[in-house]
C-alpha cells in the first residue's frame, strides 16, 4: 500500500496542531530514527502510524530539508511485511557504506519476533538519494544467538558510530534475570565494510540505577574530547559523559544528567551536518487523541559539552528564519511587566534577568481570553519549574539568567542558561497568549528582552517529487 504525504485540510486547520515544529502528515508519530545530513539535505525518519493517531502498525515516515525549517514530507521507507512475520519496524539507524548501497539497520517485530525476547535487527538497502527503499534479503543482519550463552532481553534501536576507522554499532536492553538483570547498552564491531556482518564486543555501560528495567533508543558519540551517550530509559532521557576505551570496549562515565526534565521529551537521534554542528532530534509526546495526529519533533537542538562535561542544548540559529515582528526592551525592574498588544499562538521569548539571592521571579503567558489557563516558569530557590514540571536549578547571585521559551500552540520548550530543558504539552491552548515578566518575592531586573512572533509559514510540505 501507498500512503499520501499530504496533510488533510481538518489537520492543517487544527489550532492545536504546532506550527512550526516538525509532525508527520497525519497519523501517529514517535521516535525519530536515522538521522543524516546527506548530499545537501538534513533526513529524517520517524516511527508512524499511518492508519490511526494512536500507536500501532509502525511504519518509518520519512521528511528532508535544507535548513532544518522547511520539510518536504516523503513516501514512506519502512512498512512492516506482514508475509515475512513483521509487525512493526522499530527503531534504528542510517548507515553509508563504501560503494554499496545505503543501509538502514532496524528492529524488526512481529509474532515470531517478540519485542521482549525475540526481537530482531533487520536492514533495507536505498538508493543514492535515500528515496526508495527495499528489504534486505539476507534479514536478519543480527539475531539474539549472536550472544552466545548471554541472554539479552528487551533488544532494540541500533544506532552505528565510526572510530578511528572501525565501525560500532550499539544496542540498548537488559541483561536477563541468569545474568544479574540490568539496564545495558550493548556494544557490536563490523567485521568488514559490509556493515552486515558483527561481532558482539559486550557491555559497553551499565545504568548506574538499578531500578532502570532496560534502555533504548541510544545514541553514542564524541564531542570534542569527551563521548557522549544518550539513553531513553521510559521516563526520561538521560546523558552521560565521560571516556570511550576502544579496546576494552567500555564506557566510563565522569557527569550525568537529564538533556530534558521533562517526561513529554523523548527518544532521541543525531546526526552531524557539513558544519561539523551535532544537531539532535527528540520526540515530543502527550498529545490528546482524536485529532487525526499525535506526536511532534523538539526544535532541533545544538548539542556541545563544556569543560567540565555538561551537556548544553541551544536551538539551531536558522529558527530566526521564522520570527515577525518583534519587540525589545532592556533595564527593567521587576514587579510584574507585560507588553501590552503583543500576542500570538507562535512565540520566541529571549530574556536575560538578574535576581537577587531568595528572589522569585519568572515568565508567564497569558491566555487573551478568558477559560485557557496560564503557563508559568518560574525560578524559586534552587528550582526552575514549568508548570507541573520542575528541574534543579541554581544560578550564582547577581549573575544574569538566560531564558529562552518557545511557544507552538499546544507546545512550549524552554533553555535555560543552555544547560536545563523542560519541555510542555499544553492540554488546551488558547487562540493566542500575551506574556508577562514578573518578580514576587525579592527583587529582580531584566537585562534584556527580545521576542517574536513567529511568522505565518509553510514550514511542512507535501511530497513535490
Amino acid at each position: 500500500m501507498t500512503y499520501s504525504t499530504n496533510v488533510p485540510l481538518h489537520i492543517q486547520n487544527d489550532p492545536t496542531r504546532p506550527r512550526y515544529h516538525f509532525c508527520a502528515p497525519f497519523g501517529w508519530m514517535n521516535d525519530p530514527n536515522g538521522t543524516i545530513f546527506h548530499a545537501g539535505y538534513y533526513h529524517v525518519f520517524y516511527q508512524w502510524n499511518p492508519h490511526d493517531d494512536d500507536w500501532g502498525s509502525i511504519h518509518w515516515g520519512h521528511a528532508r530539508s535544507t535548513n532544518l525549517i522547511d520539510w518536504e514530507h516523503l513516501p514512506v521507507a519502512l512498512k512492516p511485511d506482514r508475509s515475512l512475520g513483521e509487525e512493526h519496524c522499530f527503531s534504528g539507524c542510517l548507515m553509508l557504506r563504501k560503494g554499496q548501497p545505503p543501509m538502514i539497520l532496524y528492529t524488526a517485530i512481529g509474532p515470531q519476533m517478540d519485542v521482549y525476547d525475540g526481537a530482531q535487527q533487520w536492514a533495507a538497502l536505498g538508493d543514492e538519494n535515500l528515496l526508495s527503499w527495499r528489504k534486505h534479503p539476507a534479514n536478519p543482519i543480527l539475531t539474539a544467538q549472536l550472544h552466545g550463552a548471554v541472554e539479552i532481553v528487551d533488544w532494540r534501536d541500533p544506532f552505528v558510530f565510526e572510530h578511528n576507522g572501525q565501525t560500532f554499532l550499539l544496542l540498548g536492553g537488559a541483561l536477563s534475570e541468569k545474568e544479574r538483570k540490568a539496564a545495558v547498552v550493548l556494544l557490536y564491531e563490523a567485521l568488514d565494510d559490509t556493515l552486515e556482518r558483527w561481532s558482539y564486543r559486550g557491555v559497553l555501560f551499565q545504568h548506574p540505577d538499578p531500578s532502570r528495567i532496560s534502555v533504548e533508543c541510544a545514541n553514542f558519540f564524541k564531542l570534542g574530547d569527551r563521548w557522549v551517550l544518550l539513553l531513553a530509559t521510559h521516563d526520561l532521557v538521560e546523558y552521560f559523559t565521560g571516556e570511550f576505551d576502544v579496546i576494552t570496549g567500555i564506557f566510563t562515565s565522569h557527569r550525568s544528567g537529564n538533556v530534558d526534565d521533562s517526561d513529554h521529551y523523548y527518544a532521541t537521534n543525531v546526526l552531524f551536518d557539513d558544519q561539523q554542528r551535532c544537531i539532535c532530534f527528540g520526540w515530543i509526546r502527550g498529545f490528546a487523541g482524536g485529532r487525526g495526529w499525535n506526536g511532534c519533533f523538539s526544535l532541533p537542538r545544538m548539542l556541545t559539552v563544556d569543560d567540565e562535561g555538561c551537556l548544553h542544548q541551544a536551538v539551531v540559529p536558522e529558527i530566526a528564519m521564522l520570527h515577525g515582528e518583534g519587540i525589545q526592551a532592556t533595564n527593567i525592574s521587576l514587579g510584574r511587566y507585560r507588553p501590552e498588544g503583543f500576542h500570538s499562538d507562535a512565540l520566541d521569548i529571549h530574556a536575560r534577568i538578574t535576581g537577587d539571592s531568595g528572589a522569585s521571579f519568572g515568565l508567564r503567558l497569558v491566555p487573551t481570553e478568558a477559560g485557557s489557563e496560564s503557563i508559568c516558569l518560574s525560578f524559586t530557590g534552587d528550582k526552575v519549574t514549568l508548570n507541573d514540571k520542575s528541574a534543579h536549578f541554581e544560578s550564582e547571585d547577581g549573575r544574569p539568567v538566560d531564558v529562552r521559551l518557545f511557544l507552538d500552540r499546544s507546545v512550549v520548550e524552554v533553555f535555560v542558561d543552555a544547560r536545563v530543558c523542560l519541555t510542555l504539552v499544553i492540554p488546551a491552548p488558547a487562540a493566542a497568549y500575551q506574556f508577562e515578566l514578573f518578580c514576587e518575592v525579592g527583587s529582580a531586573r531584566l537585562q534584556r528582552l527580545e521576542a517574536w512572533k513567529i511568522a505565518q509559514h509553510d514550514a511542512q510540505k507535501a511530497n513535490r517529487l
